[in-house]
């Protein structure tokens, strides 16, 4: 029978240390997608860092997971299929954090609305953000996701909030230009598995009729898990012995590697 979905990890597959993917990669994702495929990333990644990819993937590219497990988000519907959040505790501590260091912060929001922001920044940062509507406020509830946007100081907080919450926060820093930095925190309790097994619920489709494509030791159990997986020749040791499949082929092209064999 025929995969019904692939999973694509983000970093060191669809990606390569230079954030590239080979263009003939997206064209045969696309063809995949026109066939009834379902295409879905399963990253570390948190949904501000990956928005950009599924927007070429098209808005019929399925259901993502993201945070490692910790967010099941579906863009064509905005529909959230499973998510882990910040407490409040945990919240108002980064809030803390971050609002003693006001000046150098450019922005920041929880679960898409702004929390603070230097308005004399507004306007430069716009285009970075979702085009959604932004409000003001100050409270949290127990649903929180947090990033903001750091200049300069981006290595002091970073130790602050490890120092502090470094068991119960994942950090994502990414440089976005000219020492400008963005945060992304979420738990530390991600699971690519069990953000899968919600995807197989939402889908209809057995784990046993999906593909796996991962490259290091996170992905391992999630690699065993599903009907064939794949490594690229970039992998870990562990992910290797894990794969159905180990490809002699870097980042991106395992992939092309992949359709070849299973849907050509």
């Amino acid at each position: 029978m025929e995969s019904k979905v692939l999973l694509l990890d983000i970093d060191g597959v669809l990606l390569n240390q230079e954030d590239d993917t080979k263009p003939k990669v997206w064209a045969e994702l696309k063809k995949l997608i026109s066939r009834g495929i379902s295409v879905s990333f399963v990253t570390a990644r948190p949904y501000g860092l990956s928005a950009h990819l599924i927007d070429k993937l098209g808005t019929k590219s399925g259901i993502h997971i993201f945070e490692n497990g910790n967010f099941i988000y579906e863009p064509s519907k905005q529909e959230i299929h499973g998510g882990l959040y910040l407490d409040s505790q945990t919240s108002q501590t980064i809030m803390d954090v971050v609002s003693n260091q006001l000046d150098h912060i450019r922005f920041g929001y929880s679960q898409g609305k702004v929390f603070f922001a230097n308005l004399k920044y507004f306007n430069e940062l716009i285009g970075y953000m979702p085009k959604i509507a932004y409000d003001l406020f100050e409270s949290f509830d127990n649903k929180n996701k947090i990033s903001f946007w750091v200049k300069d100081i981006h290595e002091i907080i970073g130790k602050e909030l490890t120092s502090k919450l470094g068991n119960e926060i994942t950090i994502y820093s990414y440089e976005q230009r000219d020492h400008l930095f963005s945060f992304f925190i979420h738990p530390k309790s991600g699971n690519k598995l069990e953000g899968v097994k919600i995807l197989s619920k939402s889908l209809g489709v057995r784990l046993a009729d999906m593909v796996f494509i991962g490259d290091d030791t996170k992905d391992v159990e999630l690699a065993k898990s599903v009907g064939l997986s794949f490594a690229p020749l970039n992998a870990t040791d562990d992910m290797k012995q894990a794969a159905t499949f180990v490809s002699t082929k870097l980042y991106s092209e395992v992939i092309l590697d992949a359709i070849s064999r299973l849907w050509s």
